[in-house]
């Protein structure tokens, strides 16, 4: 019965997948949905009714493909989606958005946040970022540097930056560094009484389970996203022919939501 039950789950995250592939194409209706900022000279795209910015050199159909591709990825099926019912941010929280590329997970709750820190190395979209949070200036603060555990010019620790000492939601998408990153905010986590985590699992074979222990070491309840993802981008998956969880979601604190 448990064989059946892990077979239905792998084939819905692969149907969801497949079917959900239609939010990915280009048509009239989603160019319209980019618009294009002169004084800026980007374009950008609606998300939630605010604008995100996408770095220079994008054209229209770029916007538009790679939004369909966050509407996929956050999708309520999605094994990638970081928030869910009652596992998100809460009013006052403090933010990390690590990894935040076009930054929609920041932009989706910046106005409920007390303060979002978002860390993304890639100079192309810091650019596009601090116009996206232009209006939110005043509690946003970005941070130009890799993620990891070790504090030099290219790279940072939470536990350098974070000037609270403690947060309330933790989203991590580095990229293979989640472990790592996760050692370096040790402290930030330790004095953190009610924090929730979403950490990407799926960029390194066995990263799952490091994320898992790192976390639960920490008095941390642990969970994972339903459904499976096949990371192309690493030859393991291909040599092993292996799915992945996507998320691994965690919470500290009252409560058990994840």
């Amino acid at each position: 019965m448990a064989e059946c039950n892990n077979l239905y789950e792998l084939l819905h995250g692969l149907i969801h997948l497949e079917v959900k592939k239609e939010t990915r194409k280009i048509g009239k209706e989603q160019l319209e949905e980019v618009g294009y900022d002169e004084a800026a000279g980007m374009h950008y795209a609606l998300w939630k009714g605010k604008r995100m910015y996408y770095p220079r050199g994008y054209s229209r159909e770029n916007v538009a493909a790679a939004v369909g591709f966050v509407r996929l990825e956050q999708d309520v099926e999605s094994p990638h989606r970081y928030r869910a019912g009652d596992f998100d941010v809460r009013e006052g929280d403090v933010v990390v958005d690590a990894g935040a590329a076009e930054g929609n997970f920041a932009l989706e709750v910046v106005e409920r946040a007390r303060k979002v820190y978002i860390v993304e190395p890639d100079h192309k979209w810091v650019e596009a970022l601090r116009k996206t949070f232009e209006p939110w200036a005043d509690k946003v603060v970005i941070v130009e540097r890799l993620l990891g555990n070790t504090e030099d010019e290219a790279h940072t620790r939470i536990d350098s930056f974070v000037e609270e000492g403690e947060i309330g939601f933790l989203k991590m998408d580095v990229e293979g560094a989640e472990a790592e990153s996760l050692r370096g905010a040790a402290e930030t986590l330790a004095n953190s009484r009610n924090v929730r985590c979403a950490i990407c699992a799926y960029h390194r074979k066995g990263a799952e389970k490091e994320i898992r222990e790192i976390l639960e070491g920490m008095g941390f309840f642990t969970a994972t996203t339903g459904g499976y993802m096949f990371f192309k981008d690493d030859i393991d998956s291909w040599v092993d022919c292996e799915l992945r969880r996507g998320i691994v979601r965690a919470e500290k604190g009252q409560g058990w939501t994840v």
